[in-house]
């Protein structure tokens, strides 16, 4: 739904940058043709698993890549006496 709202805001202003309305029917494609913007779904992937990648590769190893590809946090140290937990509210 996020990736939805997204492409559609940049559809948007790349046809206000190029001056284009919806009643002018340019296809997507056309309009990022002309633009040569990258898309921002595929910026915030590529971003996501540079991340992951950096943090996998930090001493203590604070993130593992999963079978299923995905990254899963694992605690590396025991936390700060300021941030224990209190019967589940931060004290």
């Amino acid at each position: 739904m996020v990736e939805h709202r997204l492409k559609n805001a940049q559809r948007a202003m790349e046809r206000a940058m190029l001056g284009f309305s919806l009643l002018d029917r340019i296809p997507n494609v056309e309009i990022r043709n002309r633009t040569e913007i990258t898309d921002i779904v595929q910026r915030a992937a590529t971003l996501k698993w540079s991340w992951a990648g950096h943090m996998c590769r930090r001493e203590g190893r604070a993130v593992e890549a999963s079978d299923s590809g995905l990254t899963t946090a694992h605690w590396t140290g025991e936390a700060s006496a300021d941030h224990q937990l209190d019967g589940g509210m931060i004290s």
